[in-house]
């Protein structure tokens, strides 16, 4: 088995913060849909939580590596988006499939910055795995 080295904390700490939003839209979209009474994807949402986690702690030994300290934060777009959330959430009422269409659009937007990220950093990707 090959050794990964990864020398880019400031990298690590990106995946770690995308991550975190991650952790933090989850969260909200069990909160919101405990608002809402539409509770079928909870599970699910505490599954990805929990993968996020896992992810974390997979990066966290490469910050240690270089003496450095995992992020705590998440985005400012995270944040907007959580908002964005709410507030789609009272605008819509307690429709179920305007719900999932924000769910699946959070899940899509989280993509493009893990991928874009590890191309401006890394130059170019072999595979890549979305979650």
């Amino acid at each position: 088995m090959e050794t990964i080295t990864i020398n880019d904390s400031t990298l690590i700490n990106d995946l770690i913060q995308i991550n975190n939003d991650r952790i933090a839209g989850y969260k909200k979209a069990i909160e919101i849909a405990t608002r809402l009474h539409i509770e079928g994807l909870n599970d699910i949402f505490v599954e990805y939580m929990s993968q996020s986690e896992l992810f974390i702690e997979e990066l966290k030994p490469y910050l240690e590596q270089q003496a450095q300290a995992a992020t705590e934060g998440t985005m400012v777009s995270g944040k907007l988006f959580r908002v964005w959330m709410d507030i789609k959430s009272v605008v819509s009422g307690n429709d179920e499939k305007v719900y999932y269409q924000v769910v699946n659009k959070a899940k899509m937007l989280l993509k493009r910055p893990i991928k874009m990220l590890l191309t401006i950093k890394i130059g170019k990707l072999h595979t890549i795995y979305y979650f």
